[in-house]
């Protein structure tokens, strides 16, 4: 993700972490549900790029939950920690 430093007008990428809770049946399905819920939520959130440069989101890990650890778990998570990315 581009942001805009507003003290130097400098355009600075940035990468974020963030967890989400989904249901389904396999992890690839669940790592693609939870890319969208992440791309659908920065895009109400007015987060956008440049055409040529769109923001992509990969799911690096995935864990399964038991079935009494998932009732546990309310809602699909929300946030994000942001960190500068090093290939600035």
């Amino acid at each position: 993700m581009l942001l805009l430093a507003e003290e130097t007008q400098r355009v600075v990428r940035y990468g974020f972490f963030t967890t989400r809770f989904v249901r389904a049946a396999t992890q690839a399905i669940a790592s693609a549900e939870a890319c969208r819920m992440v791309l659908d939520e920065l895009a109400r959130l007015g987060a956008r790029n440049s055409p040529e440069q769109p923001v992509r989101v990969s799911a690096e890990e995935t864990t399964s939950l038991s079935w009494h650890a998932s009732l546990r778990q309310r809602g699909t998570g929300a946030g994000f920690t942001f960190f500068p990315d090093e290939s600035n």
